[in-house]
């Protein structure tokens, strides 16, 4: 990136760099898609139902003052804190960049756009791609 970046200065370009932090996104990955997912990649068997049995089945709370709420079914997500969950959640958006037409780095639930701009055209794909989400 850096070496690119260093390069389109040498030339004289212009680089558009986006930067982008997913809110919440530990907390947001759809299970269902998560194992459809998976199983694109050929988990499956008993690997697939132990990531399943992994993701179903919590149930979270919120305790304040020595005061809790009721349990709720957790629907989404994958669990923080574990050697797993972050694992899973590259696997979930690890594609989000393929349909993009720039350089992308994805470290968890961070992403850096950019691209060497050669005329005012190219500006306005990455701007395009961006909000079409791809």
């Amino acid at each position: 990136m850096l070496d690119d970046w260093s390069e389109a200065v040498e030339m004289g370009l212009q680089t558009d760099v986006i930067y982008t932090d997913f809110q919440k996104a530990f907390d947001t990955v759809p299970h269902g898609r998560l194992i459809n997912k998976l199983t694109t990649f050929g988990i499956k068997g008993k690997l697939l139902s132990w990531i399943q049995s992994f993701l179903t089945g919590r149930k979270q709370r919120v305790k304040i003052n020595g005061i809790a709420s009721a349990w709720m079914n957790v629907i989404s997500g994958v669990p923080q804190g574990s050697v797993l969950g972050p694992l899973l959640f590259v696997l979930f958006i690890n594609d989000i960049v393929d349909s993009m037409d720039c350089q992308c780095y994805l470290y968890a639930d961070d992403m850096k756009l950019y691209r060497i701009v050669k005329n005012n055209m190219e500006t306005e794909i990455l701007l395009d791609k961006l909000n079409q989400g791809g």
